[in-house]
């Protein structure tokens, strides 16, 4: 009963600390620009915690969000980059003992920026076309963002 206890307190405080859908912060965060009348970039970074399937769909929220604020309610991805990061560092540390241990520690940030480009009407294309209301819903509901 005390490990399930540690299991889940361990899970509550790991996920506390994933980057949740905010504009850009010390967490982490989106931020956008706009690079045309219709074309935007969408920038979605998640910190050591937020996992990579994550980041994707935090920002394509953006990406609806940026699209129906401009009044737009289709768009295509038309650049996808990824920008994450993964590093590891060795710690001495010293055991019960005194013995000088070197524990691993590895972090990664998760960075994501899509170029759209938003449309009125659906475009025909052999790229998907996201409608912009139904995704941000969909994804919305995922994640439990109000």
């Amino acid at each position: 009963m005390k490990r399930l206890f540690v299991i889940c307190l361990s899970a509550l405080i790991f996920y506390g600390c994933a980057t949740g859908y905010q504009s850009k912060g010390f967490r982490g965060g989106f931020e956008d620009s706009q690079l045309d009348d219709n074309v935007f970039k969408v920038m979605f970074a998640g910190n050591n915690y937020t996992s990579k399937e994550k980041t994707n769909d935090f920002c394509l929220i953006r990406c609806c969000e940026v699209a129906m604020d401009n009044s737009y309610k289709y768009f295509v991805v038309s650049d996808n980059q990824d920008f994450s990061t993964s590093e590891t560092e060795y710690v001495p540390q010293k055991d019960f003992r005194g013995n000088v241990i070197v524990q691993e520690r590895t972090s990664s940030k998760k960075k994501i920026e899509l170029t759209i480009t938003c449309y009125n009407d659906k475009p025909k294309t052999d790229v998907t076309v996201y409608n912009a209301e139904i995704t941000m819903k969909n994804l919305k509901r995922k994640y439990g963002i109000e």
